[in-house]
């Protein structure tokens, strides 16, 4: 038991001194014909971000991964009008979440997400006006962490729609989306009455180191560069307990 615990420790070190990998994956390419003009979405973070984190080249980008213990976290995002040129006048952009792209990195990952419910995040800006003569306008969303199912893989695919305006067909979602985890995907093998154990007799005082793990463990799971350290940790973790 001993062993199994400070595996979970273990786990959790590296999986913070890791946990950038996102920010370091693809970089900001965007192919499409700019001779039309269109909307696009985009996720940035932070002024150090090298990609847009829209669509399903950038899927990755879009995982939540706040702390797991938070009551609301707000996500910022922004629309923007491409082409040749600026908005001719007031563009009024609707953002709503579209179901019909729930399964559409189904092929990548070979998740079947589920439609994340109201309960768990909040669209605040509905819509957005882009300004005559700009091409941004920003929105916020709200998601509660504390709420979200660890073991559920969640989705809410946001989508712009304006009247005679379209929309870009590669970086026109942001697939904000949960990976459900496993206890077998942390440590393979491991059986359920053990892991009830440890949560039953240690949930008080490791129940956020936990948590926590699971938050970060969705980063190995959209980062392919660290899946193979990620896999690697398992096994040796796995050894321990063995």
């Amino acid at each position: 038991m001993k062993k199994l615990i400070k595996s979970f420790m273990i786990f959790a070190l590296v999986s913070f001194s890791l946990a950038s990998c996102l920010k370091a994956v693809n970089t900001n390419v965007n192919g499409e014909n700019l001779t039309t003009n269109f909307l696009q979405l985009e996720y940035v973070q932070d002024s150090f971000q090298t990609n847009i984190n829209s669509g399903l080249q950038y899927f990755s980008g879009s995982t939540l991964l706040f702390p797991p213990t938070d009551a609301v976290d707000t996500i910022n995002f922004q629309v923007t009008y491409n082409g040749p040129t600026p908005a001719a006048s007031d563009l009024t952009v609707t953002l709503a979440s579209d179901w019909t792209a729930i399964n559409d990195n189904f092929s990548n990952d070979g998740i079947t997400y589920e439609k994340m419910p109201d309960s768990l995040y909040k669209i605040i800006t509905t819509t957005v006006t882009i300004k005559a003569g700009k091409r941004d306008g920003y929105a916020k969303m709200v998601v509660y962490p504390s709420k979200i199912d660890p073991t559920k893989s969640y989705m809410a695919p946001i989508a712009p729609s304006a009247t005679g305006t379209d929309v870009s067909k590669n970086f026109g979602h942001i697939y904000f989306h949960t990976i459900g985890i496993q206890w077998q995907d942390l440590i393979p093998g491991i059986s359920t009455d053990i892991m009830e154990l440890v949560l039953r007799e240690f949930r008080q005082v490791f129940q956020l180191a936990i948590m926590e793990v699971l938050s970060l463990a969705q980063v190995f799971h959209s980062c392919q560069s660290i899946q193979p350290i990620y896999m690697c940790l398992l096994d040796i973790m796995c050894n321990r307990i063995i």
